[in-house]
């Protein structure tokens, strides 16, 4: 073939890839094409590790570890609403986090290099994830790629690319600290395609108590392109936002308002989901005996 049109076809292929990033929507997930058809997909409902149903079991994994790095120094970065989502990109990349598992011969280091949030219009269906069927109000991306890799894009096409940490969360009477400087931000990019400075807050404030306990399965991206290149990790313990800091969420522009800012659950197809181990039982249990006093505060 004439190798004018061989260079004519692959610069066809790129532009068609970035456009099915770019032009897609929630309201009409089944249009995704490509990856987003594969039988790896995310988001998942996740089995209640205490509860477990027959057909759905966790397996724990001794050898499971998340190792935080640079979680407690203070960020500067660009808080932008791009129409899908809000996302935060800080200033500079550092390696964010160690993984080790049964399934990998050694610990793995990834870079931070953003997170972004998935929410609803309605407060019970705004994470994307999902423990037995029933979704919270909220849900956190970290996004990290394996530091082997000189970039997310570089890493996003590796089968050991990606990491992502998920972390669900659960409304509460008071504004929480750590996600107030976000919440006052949004005011200023209530239109889509804006941007704000954000600073002053650590990636460990942004997670819950307990980062020990947690879910892990192979996926992909939740959004076109799909790849099925991500480890995911979801905390067991739910993080709190305020109802006042959530519907600072739901009041700004989007492209799909109606149908909300996530992902449809996908099936599992036999792919199997570890947990770090059972203490996430004794952490149910608490939090439902402090529920009532947790939503008063």
């Amino acid at each position: 073939m004439n190798p004018l049109v061989l260079l004519f076809l692959l610069i066809l292929s790129l532009i068609n890839a970035s456009l099915e990033s770019v032009l897609w929507s929630y309201l009409d997930q089944e249009s995704w094409a490509n990856a987003c058809q594969g039988k790896r997909q995310s988001p998942v409902d996740l089995p209640d590790i205490c509860y477990q149903k027959q057909d759905l079991k966790v397996k724990l994994d001794s050898k499971l570890r998340l190792s935080l790095f640079f979680y407690d120094e203070r960020l500067r970065g660009k808080l932008t609403n791009n129409g899908h989502t809000v996302v935060f990109i800080p200033r500079q990349q550092n390696i964010g986090i160690e993984f080790a598992s049964s399934s990998v011969k050694n610990p793995t280091n990834y870079t931070f290099t953003q997170f972004h949030f998935h929410w609803n219009p309605d407060d019970t269906k705004g994470s994307e994830h999902s423990v037995d069927g029933v979704r919270k109000a909220l849900e956190l991306h970290l996004v990290h790629f394996n530091s082997k890799y000189k970039s997310f894009e570089e890493a996003s096409k590796k089968q050991d690319g990606l990491l992502v940490i998920g972390v669900l969360f659960q409304e509460c009477f008071k504004d929480k600290e750590p996600y107030k400087g976000i919440t006052d931000s949004l005011s200023r990019i209530s239109k889509v395609g804006t941007t704000t400075d954000v600073t002053g807050f650590t990636l460990r404030s942004l997670l819950p108590t307990n980062f020990d306990t947690f879910y892990s399965y192979e996926g992909s991206l939740t959004t076109p392109p799909c790849n099925e290149t991500v480890t995911w990790i979801l905390l067991a313990e739910y993080q709190r936002i305020s109802y006042k800091e959530l519907s600072e969420f739901q009041g700004l522009s989007v492209l799909d308002p109606d149908v909300g800012l996530r992902r449809q659950t996908q099936p599992l197809n036999g792919r199997t989901i570890y947990a770090s181990n059972d203490d996430y039982c004794g952490i149910k249990k608490t939090r439902k005996r402090g529920l009532q006093d947790f939503n008063a505060a």
